[in-house]
């Protein structure tokens, strides 16, 4: 008799994850921080501490650079980071306050070669608010008060122009054909409309986004993405820009033929004050604004319990 045994070429490793000190694959709450460390030691070599990338990754979440509306498309956060000496500790707080059925929240290892090589799965006892008075130097990162509270100053704002833009009926289409450039305003909506009949997706991406589950921005070593998996041009999207006007090639418009294929792209820069005076865009609807608008008011309570939490 013969056995046959497929190992992966990546060392496996083994992930352990920490919520406030307790070895855990569970939060209680939404909207809260907490501190999520995480461990990784490699199996084969007696559990010796390694350094990888890992990501933490929100699906169908509270985003606001693409909530989580439409059964179209999906919206995704994520946390981009690595152990150091094994371990890496941060201050999340999971957004899954009525969120929809499908949200999803995963500890992601990835190898050297930039492969995803283990998908953690997580979870939230308690999607409601409950608010606490348990800050960042509760959770253990002393020093981090004044960072923790501009960061959730930073998206209350954005949120609010979002939700009042929306409600009064304005939104901005974009007309995309991947040679051009635009200036948007952060924390108001726009509506990508492909221009390009040779194009069959296209991706949206905010590198550096402000996101409501890692309010903390003051780690080197962190960086926050935004977006999705690759659109089909006949989607609707709708997107808020959350970052500043500082952060140059940060937020762009890629279009794919139907092989996946580059076909061009369109950059988008930021205007510096939230919820200014629009110069590109024409005036257009936002699809499902019924929909988006629940969306917003579900992110405004999350970013109210931070905020308190924090103050």
């Amino acid at each position: 008799d013969y056995s046959l045994y497929m190992l992966s070429e990546a060392d496996p490793v083994e992930v352990t994850t920490f919520v406030d000190g307790e070895e855990t694959r569970s939060f209680p709450y939404a909207g809260r921080p907490y501190n999520l460390t995480i461990t990784t030691e490699a199996i084969f070599d007696n559990y010796r501490p390694v350094d990888t990338e890992v990501r933490i990754t929100e699906e169908e979440g509270n985003n606001l650079f693409i909530p989580a509306i439409s059964d179209e498309y999906s919206s995704q956060a994520q946390i981009v980071t690595e152990t150091v000496n094994g371990s890496e500790s941060l201050m999340y707080s999971p957004t899954a306050y009525n969120s929809p059925s499908d949200y999803n929240l995963t500890v992601d290892i990835y190898t050297e070669s930039g492969e995803l090589s283990q998908s953690i799965p997580m979870t939230v006892e308690n999607s409601n608010i409950e608010f606490t008075d348990a800050g960042p130097a509760e959770k253990g990162f002393e020093g981090l008060e004044t960072e923790y509270k501009k960061g959730v100053n930073r998206l209350r704002p954005v949120a609010n122009c979002v939700f009042s833009r929306v409600s009064s009926g304005e939104a901005y289409g974009l007309s995309v054909t991947g040679s051009e450039s635009y200036t948007v305003v952060r924390g108001v909506p726009y509506v990508v409309d492909v221009s390009n009949s040779n194009a069959s997706y296209f991706s949206l991406e905010e590198r550096g986004s402000h996101l409501v589950m890692f309010p903390d921005r003051s780690g080197e070593t962190v960086h926050m993405e935004s977006g999705g998996s690759p659109f089909s041009v006949d989607s609707s999207v709708v997107f808020t820009p959350t970052v500043g006007k500082d952060n140059d090639d940060s937020l762009g418009i890629e279009l794919l033929d139907s092989q996946g294929d580059l076909l061009g792209e369109t950059n988008l820069s930021v205007k510096g004050s939230t919820c200014g005076t629009v110069e590109d865009g024409y005036s257009t609807n936002v699809p499902e604004s019924k929909s988006f608008k629940k969306r917003i008011n579900a992110i405004r309570p999350v970013l109210n319990s931070l905020f308190v939490a924090g103050n």
